[in-house]
C-alpha cells in the first residue's frame, strides 16, 4: 500500500465510526487498482460499519457508497440498491461502476433492466460507449426502448435522454427495427397535447428556436428520421411552422453534416488544447491546472474554503456527516486532480485543509490521482436554507 494511503488507513482507524465508514469505502476504490482482495475485504469491511450507523447517517452516507462499492464490486453494489429506494446514486453507480472497468455487470444490468421506474438513459449511454460489442450495444438499446414504451405518463422532458441515446446508436439496430422504432417515436410526439417551451438550437449557421415541445424533440430526431422514413420527416415537418424553418437551415436536424473535412490537430495545437482543458471544476467554475499550479492553488482553495464556511456555519451548520459536505468533495477533487496531474510533489497542498475528516477524504484522492484511478464524484448534501 502506498505511504500516502497507509497513512490514511492508519487514520481511518483511529476515526469515528461514520467518517471511518466513509473512509475504507474510498480506499477500497484504490486498492482494487492493485489488489482485488485486499480491495473486497476492506469494502466489505466500511459496508459492515455503514449497516451499524444511525439510521440518519447510514441514509446520507448509503447512496454515495453504492457507487464506490460499484468500482470494486459490483454485487455488492447490487445488493445495496436492491434494499433502499432513494433515488440518489441509482443511475450514478452504473456509470462509476463502468468507468472503474466493470462494464460486463453494468450491461447485464442494463440488457435484462425490467424495473417500473425510470431506465437508466444516461448510464446506458456511458455503457453502450465503452463495450466494443455491437450485440450488447443493440441489446442496451432495445431495453432502453422497451423501458420507454412500458411507461405512457412520462412529461414532455423526459423525451430528451432517450432520443440522444436513439440518436447516437440507432444504427447497431437492423434497419426494419430502427424504423419501426422511429415512427413509434414520432406517433408519441405526435399523439400527447403539445407543452410550451422556451428552447433552442445553435449550430454554426444560426440559432433556431421553439416555443413548444413537440416542434424540439422532433427536430433532434430529424436526423434518423429523414434517414429512416424520408416520406415521414416530411409530412411532420409540414405539420409545424417552427420545424419547417429550422430544418431548411439544419435538414438533419441536430446530426449536423460537416462541409468539409476536419483537418487534424497539429501536435502543437493538441498540446495547447490539453493544457487548457486539463483541470477540475468546482461547482460551475472550471480551474485549468496549469493556472492553479503557477498560482499555488490559490482560487481553487479560496472557492474551497468559503464553501467549508459555509459547512462550519455555527448558526447554520450542515448537519449531515462530513463524508457528504461539498466543502469535503471540493478538497477531494483539488487533490485528486493534483496528485493525478503533479504527482508526490504536491502532497503539502493537503496541510491547508483546516479539518483533519476532510484532509483524511482529501488524502485518500490524493492517492487516487497519483495512482491512476478513475475518478469519482460525490453524492453531496446540505440543509437548505430557511430550514
Amino acid at each position: 500500500m502506498p505511504p500516502e494511503l497507509l497513512a490514511a488507513m492508519l487514520q481511518a482507524e483511529q476515526s469515528e465510526p461514520s467518517v471511518r465508514a466513509a473512509a475504507l469505502l474510498r480506499i477500497a476504490r484504490v486498492v482494487a487498482k492493485t489488489d482485488q482482495g485486499e480491495a473486497e475485504r476492506l469494502l466489505d469491511r466500511g459496508l459492515a460499519l455503514l449497516a451499524e450507523l444511525p439510521e440518519e447517517e447510514r441514509a446520507a452516507i448509503a447512496p454515495q457508497a453504492m457507487c464506490l462499492a460499484a468500482c470494486v464490486a459490483p454485487d455488492r453494489a447490487f445488493a445495496m440498491r436492491a434494499t433502499t429506494s432513494d433515488p440518489f446514486g441509482h443511475e450514478k453507480f452504473l456509470v462509476d461502476m463502468v468507468r472503474h472497468g466493470h462494464v460486463a455487470a453494468a450491461v447485464n444490468c442494463l440488457t435484462q433492466w425490467s424495473e417500473a421506474g425510470e431506465f437508466p438513459y444516461h448510464a446506458a449511454f456511458e455503457t453502450i460507449s465503452c463495450t466494443k460489442d455491437n450485440d450488447r450495444r443493440r441489446d442496451i438499446l432495445r431495453s432502453g426502448l422497451r423501458a420507454w414504451h412500458r411507461r405512457a405518463d412520462r412529461p414532455w422532458h423526459s423525451f430528451d435522454s432517450l432520443l440522444q441515446l436513439f440518436r447516437f446508436h440507432w444504427r447497431v439496430l437492423p434497419e426494419d427495427e430502427a424504423r419501426d422504432a422511429v415512427r413509434s417515436l414520432v406517433g408519441m410526439m405526435r399523439e400527447r397535447p403539445d407543452e410550451r417551451l422556451n428552447g433552442s438550437f445553435g449550430g454554426p449557421h444560426e440559432t433556431v428556436t421553439f416555443s413548444s415541445y413537440r416542434p424540439s424533440l422532433l427536430f433532434a430526431l430529424l436526423g434518423p428520421l429523414k434517414r429512416l422514413d424520408p416520406e415521414l420527416a416530411d409530412d411532420v415537418i409540414g405539420e409545424n411552422r417552427e420545424l419547417r424553418r429550422a430544418a431548411e437551415i439544419y435538414p438533419l436536424g441536430h446530426d449536423i453534416e460537416v462541409d468539409r473535412p476536419v483537418e487534424p490537430l497539429s501536435a502543437e495545437a493538441l498540446e495547447q488544447w490539453q493544457s487548457d482543458w486539463t483541470g477540475f471544476a468546482l461547482g460551475s467554475q472550471f480551474f485549468r491546472f496549469e493556472d492553479e499550479k503557477k498560482g499555488d492553488f490559490k482560487n481553487s482553495f479560496e472557492h474551497a474554503l468559503r464553501s467549508y464556511a459555509r459547512d462550519t456555519n455555527r448558526k447554520r451548520p450542515n448537519p449531515f456527516p462530513r463524508e457528504c459536505w461539498p466543502s469535503a468533495e471540493d478538497f477531494r477533487v483539488i487533490l485528486y486532480a493534483a496528485g493525478r496531474y503533479d504527482g508526490e510533489s504536491s502532497a503539502y497542498l493537503l496541510d491547508r485543509i483546516p479539518d483533519v475528516v476532510l484532509r483524511l477524504f482529501a488524502a485518500i484522492e490524493f492517492a487516487a490521482g497519483i495512482a491512476g484511478v478513475e475518478q469519482i464524484g460525490s453524492i453531496t448534501r446540505e440543509q437548505l436554507r430557511g430550514h
